[in-house]
């Protein structure tokens, strides 16, 4: 099992900016700064040397910053693809099963478990 504690993503809803002039896309300032703290945090803790390369089960557990009304959904794919870049998952293809739920520390818990093959729905 894998444990790690990361600060609050931003929605994928924040993640690119357009820019006008040329039509490209590029990462905000607001998610550049999130992947830096996000790093500084992985790099404090012990299960960062955890690489998963076979079928896994995820839970994500965000904490609430403030009382706004805010779509869960739109947080887990920031952090899903900030594991793969720091090869935590070899890929989010790995991930076979999972939750996302309001949880009640600060940031988001995500725990990480391998998943058997008799626990596997579909697997090839």
């Amino acid at each position: 099992m894998t444990r790690l504690w990361l600060p609050f993503p931003p929605s994928v809803n924040n993640l690119f900016v357009n820019n006008p002039r040329t039509g490209g896309r590029f990462p905000s300032s607001r998610y550049k700064a999130w992947q830096a703290d996000a790093l500084e945090a992985l790099l404090k803790q012990p299960d960062r040397f955890h690489r998963h390369v076979e079928p896994v089960e995820v839970l994500y557990a965000f904490g609430r910053p403030d009382k706004r009304a805010r779509d869960v959904f739109n947080l887990e794919k920031v952090v899903s693809d900030f594991l793969v870049k720091r090869a935590i998952l070899a890929d989010d293809s790995l991930i076979h099963r999972g939750t996302v739920e309001w949880g009640h520390t600060p940031g988001v818990t995500v725990t990480i478990e391998p998943l058997s093959a008799s626990n596997l729905v579909n697997y090839p």
